[in-house]
């Protein structure tokens, strides 16, 4: 009887930090999203470095960038626009609160009718977290090794 209990226990303890994740994903991607359209990008970016700890912890669940993945993704559904972009950059802040080193990606194609898209990826360890279903030779525009490189990156001369 006592492994029953314990399994429950487990189950809804997870379903608690899950729900404390879509809470924060949403709100974050609506953070961002309201940003984005205000202020430009490295701007938004810069403010968003600010909360994202120096130095990475010690992480023991490998399963936090997939989990931080679906929350966003699952918040993104409901907020107006959220585009891969704001995607991004919500997953990169909630993977490196957790003591996980991120790199965000801003590439741009040309498509079949010659006109050019863009857009944002994560990746942690090697493997893409959210923004890899897009296809095609992106040629890259940005590069962000980790959220807090945007404290130090320099405006570009407009």
């Amino acid at each position: 009887m006592a492994a029953v209990w314990s399994r429950r226990d487990r189950i809804l303890g997870c379903l608690a930090t899950d729900r404390r994740l879509l809470l924060s994903s949403f709100c974050l991607v609506s953070a961002i999203r309201l940003g984005l359209w205000l202020l430009p990008v490295h701007t938004v970016g810069h403010v968003l470095g600010w909360f994202v700890p120096s130095v990475p912890g010690n992480v023991l669940d490998p399963s936090v960038p997939g989990r931080v993945a679906r929350a966003v993704a699952r918040a993104s559904r409901v907020v107006p626009d959220a585009t891969c972009l704001t995607q991004a950059l919500a997953a990169q802040m909630l993977i490196e609160r957790h003591g996980i080193t991120t790199r965000l990606h801003i590439g741009v194609v040309r498509d079949s009718g010659h006109a050019v898209r863009a857009h944002a990826w994560v990746e942690s360890r090697g493997v893409t977290v959210i923004g890899g279903a897009m296809s095609g030779e992106w040629s890259p525009l940005l590069t962000v090794e980790g959220a807090r490189t945007w404290l130090t990156r320099t405006r570009r001369p407009s």
